[in-house]
C-alpha cells in the first residue's frame, strides 16, 4: 500500500525545506505532509485536488496546503515530449513564537494562519511577488530562508488576492485505508470521465457495496459521486472552451455528457455562467491582454 503520510518535518533545515520537481507527468497518490506546503507549478497542467476542492491547474498555479490536508495533482498526458516543473517549499512557522502571534502588530498574520488551514489559491500581483521570493529562496539557506518566508507571509497577510480551497468545516479525517480507496476512485474517474461511469463499477473496484460506498464517499469528500464526476467533466469542458474552433455541442459530448440539457445545467451550477458567456469572457480576456 502506498504511504499516505510523507514525513517532511525531518528534512527541514531552519524550519524551511525547498524541493524542485521535474516530472514528465505528475500523478500523485492522495497524500499529506506534516508541514505547510507552498507549491508553485512553473510548467504543467491537469487536475488539482486539495481536501474537497477539485480544480484545474495550469502554468503558474500557486497554492498553500496546510499540514495533514490530503492532496494530489493528476497531470494530463502531453501530446509531445514535455516535462512539468514545480518548486515546492515546506515550512513550519515555529520561528513565530506565541507572544509574536498574539501581539497586536501580528493581527493580520494571525488571521492568515487561520485561513491557511483551509488551503489557499493565490493569484494576481501577490502571486507574482511570492514566486519571486520562492526563486530567491532556492539560493539561500538558514536564517535567509526564514527571512524570505516571513516576507511571503507578510505579502499574504497584507493581500486579498487569494481564496480558500476547501469549504468551511471541511475535515479530512482519513486513515491509510481510506486514503488508498479515495485515491483509487479519483484516479479511475479522472481516467474515465469521458465514458459512462456507474456507481456499481466504482464500488466494486474498491470492494464495497454501492450503499456503503455512497456513505463513505460523501463522508470523506463532502460530495456525491455524481457531483464529483460532473465537476471533473465541467473542469475539462472549461479547458475545451478555450478552443474557439470547437462548438459547444461538441464540447458537451467530448466532456462525457450525453445531452446538452444536462451539460448546460451542470456548467451553470459549477461556474455560475452558461458555456457561451464563459467562452466570451475568455475571448475578452485574451483581447485585453494583447
Amino acid at each position: 500500500m502506498k504511504p499516505m503520510l510523507f514525513d517532511v518535518k525531518s528534512l527541514l533545515r531552519g524550519s524551511v525545506y525547498l524541493k524542485k520537481i521535474y516530472d514528465p507527468l505528475p500523478n500523485d497518490v492522495i497524500h499529506f505532509h506534516n508541514t505547510f506546503e507552498i507549491a508553485y507549478i512553473k510548467r504543467g497542467k491537469g487536475q488539482r485536488i486539495v481536501g474537497n476542492s477539485i480544480e484545474r491547474f495550469t502554468d503558474g498555479d500557486l497554492v498553500i496546503i496546510p499540514p495533514y490536508m490530503p492532496h494530489a495533482n493528476y497531470g494530463e498526458a502531453p501530446k509531445n515530449i514535455f516535462t512539468s516543473e514545480a518548486i515546492v517549499v515546506y515550512f513550519l512557522p515555529d520561528w513565530l513564537a506565541e507572544e509574536h502571534i498574539n501581539n497586536e502588530g501580528f493581527a493580520n498574520v494571525k488571521k492568515l494562519m487561520v485561513q491557511m488551514q483551509q488551503g489557499l489559491w493565490i493569484y494576481g500581483n501577490t502571486r507574482k511577488k511570492i514566486i519571486r521570493e520562492m526563486n530567491v529562496l532556492s539560493a539561500k539557506d538558514g536564517i535567509q530562508n526564514i527571512i524570505s518566508m516571513l516576507s511571503i507571509l507578510k505579502l499574504l497577510a497584507e493581500s486579498h488576492e487569494y481564496k480558500s480551497l476547501t469549504s468551511i468545516g471541511y475535515s479530512g479525517n482519513y486513515n491509510t485505508e481510506h486514503v488508498s480507496r479515495i485515491d483509487e476512485v479519483y484516479e479511475f474517474v479522472i481516467k474515465n470521465f469521458k465514458e459512462k461511469i456507474t456507481l456499481e463499477s466504482i464500488a466494486e473496484s474498491v470492494h464495497m457495496t454501492p450503499t456503503s460506498f455512497c456513505k463513505f464517499f460523501k463522508n470523506k469528500t463532502g460530495k456525491t459521486l455524481t457531483s464529483f464526476v460532473n465537476e471533473i467533466r465541467i473542469s475539462y469542458a472549461c479547458k475545451l472552451l478555450m478552443n474557439e474552433g470547437m462548438d459547444i455541442s461538441e464540447i458537451c459530448y467530448e466532456s462525457g455528457f450525453n445531452n446538452l440539457t444536462s451539460f448546460n445545467k451542470n456548467f451553470k451550477y459549477f461556474t455560475k455562467d452558461n458555456p457561451t458567456t464563459y467562452r466570451q469572457k475568455i475571448v475578452n480576456a485574451k483581447k485585453s491582454s494583447r
